[in-house]
């Protein structure tokens, strides 16, 4: 199946040199892809835009092309102390570039970590590390998606071999917009289930609940906040065709009457440029 692409023929320059680089679309960066037959408007051509066709191309196979360059996070458990659950872990950027655009710094993560219960250990270029003592973890503000005030929290025991920890939940102080109690714990069961908890034991009337939470399930959800606040933008691209592949393409199009060149998958990989290993 054919697809062309449109490809950006002149670069937008923005005064601010970080916007420069994370919203503007420079020449050469891929702006969109279409199946044939398309519908590009009469604006969607030289000299804005050229176009080419690629002709055993998906457009799946070429949307991570029109990806942004991102950060991107990885963690390295560096112990664990499987009696009382508590890690030590390495958090780094892999997308740093050659640079060092990409890397993460404090600014990005401490008040995240803050919001985790983490403790932060150490600091050093493109990398931190911290302490991750899960019973802190499964009291914290980010896990309870910030419904904490008012709900007490007490560590009772932990299982090493089902990595599962016990804990004592009193939300009697918990009234959100003074709704009844019986709302009251269907909003704190809800979160309990969705954190992929269970309730064990509960006093309804004493608004007291006995609850299992497995490690995992803070872990994953970390890691998935982490990806999300920690992913910002470097470049508004990541990869974009070479000076000499687009002055081929746009000669093309001169000397065509505006239509588009077409070549292969193939020979398009060899076009591609990738920010992360030039900057």
């Amino acid at each position: 199946m054919a697809i062309e692409l449109l490809l950006k023929n002149v670069s937008d320059v923005h005064p601010d040199p970080v916007l420069n680089r994370t919203s503007t679309l420079k020449r050469g960066d891929l702006v969109f892809a279409k199946t044939l037959p398309d519908d590009w408007n009469e604006y969607e051509t030289l000299p804005e835009f050229t176009r080419l066709i690629v002709s055993d191309a998906t457009i799946s196979g070429v949307l991570s092309y029109m990806e942004p360059w991102r950060v991107d996070v990885s963690y390295e458990t560096l112990s664990h102390d499987d009696v009382n659950d508590i890690y030590s872990v390495r958090m780094y950027s892999t997308t740093s570039g050659l640079s060092n655009l990409g890397i993460i710094e404090p600014v990005d993560f401490l008040h995240h970590l803050d919001n985790w219960n983490l403790v932060l250990s150490g600091v050093s270029s493109n990398e931190v590390i911290f302490e991750a003592d899960m019973k802190e973890v499964f009291q914290s503000r980010n896990f309870w998606g910030g419904i904490t005030a008012g709900i007490i929290m007490t560590p009772i025991s932990f299982d090493s071999q089902t990595d599962v920890h016990t804990l004592k939940l009193s939300y009697s102080g918990f009234a959100p917009n003074k709704v009844s109690r019986s709302d009251v714990r269907a909003i704190i069961e809800n979160r309990i289930i969705s954190n992929g908890g269970e309730v064990v034991r509960e006093s309804v009337y004493g608004q007291l609940m006995e609850i299992e939470i497995p490690s995992s399930v803070a872990i994953t959800q970390f890691k998935q906040d982490m990806n999300t606040q920690l992913k910002k933008i470097i470049f508004a691209r990541r990869y974009y065709l070479s000076n000499g592949a687009m002055n081929a393409i746009e000669a093309y199009m001169q000397n065509h009457n505006g239509d588009a060149m077409t070549t292969d998958k193939a020979t398009l990989l060899t076009y591609l440029n990738d920010r992360l290993e030039e900057n």
